[in-house]
């Protein structure tokens, strides 16, 4: 992706920002990272554990397998606006512990102020909406479903540009049968910026993961095995170590 003659213009911190309860159990606020004016958008729904501790999106597990998933399509994380719908993490208290969860319509609500500033500004050509909440949100519409709408270019009247859902990367970890079809839409945005930013031809397989597990370093190969072992029955092909 060419960005060659704009500058990377960062998000203003809101580190005073209290309209919802989130601001009383988080650590850092995660604002967006990389160029706002690039002419595609990653949207996410919420920071989870790593990102309040980083103050940065898509860090961790999940931001390993975007990395993987841009890499892989020879795309880089650094031409990309990352962003979340909700700035601070959801948590839910189990067994007196934190876990994530998905962010409450009144969280979103207060929040949105910020990403639609966001858009505003930047306007781009198209936003990849990870997972169901994003998509949701950015097409206004609570009936969508990822699975049936992902690796589609869906034009917003709203937002003047693409919306272009994709599984969100923490779906990938916990159902990694995910990871071929999602490399394959990302396969599908790179035809699309490619084409200066037109629609491309109908998707067809580009990459397969069973084929080729060498796409993914040592250490989260390791950490797939048993869902490999159960999804693709490879065990007896490939060595797991």
């Amino acid at each position: 992706m060419d960005n060659t003659g704009i500058s990377q213009v960062a998000e203003k911190p809101l580190i005073t920002c209290t309209k919802c309860n989130l601001h009383q159990t988080r650590i850092k606020m995660v604002n967006g990272e990389g160029n706002i004016l690039s002419p595609v958008f990653l949207i996410g729904e919420a920071p989870g554990q790593n990102e309040d501790i980083a103050g940065l999106p898509f860090q961790g597990q999940a931001g390993s397998i975007l990395n993987k998933l841009l890499s892989q399509t020879s795309l880089n994380r650094s031409d990309f606006y990352i962003d979340n719908i909700v700035k601070c993490r959801p948590i839910l208290i189990r067994n007196n512990k934190k876990e994530n969860r998905q962010p409450t319509a009144e969280e979103i609500e207060l929040c949105r102020d910020n990403i639609e500033q966001t858009i505003a500004t930047g306007k781009p050509k198209a936003i990849v909406a990870m997972g169901n909440v994003a998509l949701k949100y950015l097409l206004d519409d609570r009936s969508k479903s990822i699975t049936k709408m992902r690796g589609q270019f869906i034009w917003s009247d709203k937002y003047q540009c693409y919306v272009y859902p994709v599984f969100h990367p923490a779906a990938i970890l916990r159902q990694f049968e995910y990871y071929n079809v999602t490399a394959n839409d990302f396969a599908r945005l790179k035809q699309f910026i490619d084409n200066n930013y037109a629609l491309p031809k109908p998707a067809t397989t580009v990459y397969t993961l069973v084929d080729t597990p060498e796409l993914l370093n040592q250490r989260f190969y390791h950490m797939f095995k048993y869902k490999l072992e159960r999804n693709y029955r490879i065990c007896n092909t490939i060595s797991m170590e």
